[in-house]
């Protein structure tokens, strides 16, 4: 957000916005739905053997639900936040 607007946060305050932006996410987490034949389009290319992967701009602990209703394997490599210095 520092980059987008030009504010500039103490890291206190850059913390306490991600850990608002995480309860309120978190609130919503049961609502959001894949994209309907998500799942399915995944399942068919790991069937196929074709690889794929997924990246995501959110927290892994905000990703693991949607995750997990896309039935994501284990073995499926997936890139959160945490993992690159640009989300």
């Amino acid at each position: 957000m520092m980059r987008e607007t030009g504010v500039r946060l103490t890291p206190k305050e850059a913390d306490e916005l991600q850990n608002a932006h995480h309860r309120h996410f978190e609130a919503w987490t049961n609502a959001i739905r894949p994209l309907p034949g998500a799942a399915e389009l995944l399942r068919t290319l790991t069937d196929c053997g074709v690889p794929w992967t997924i990246a995501t701009s959110a927290h892994r602990d905000d990703a693991a639900p949607m995750f997990a209703r896309l039935a994501v394997p284990p073995d499926v490599p997936t890139v959160t936040r945490e993992e690159v210095s640009r989300a």
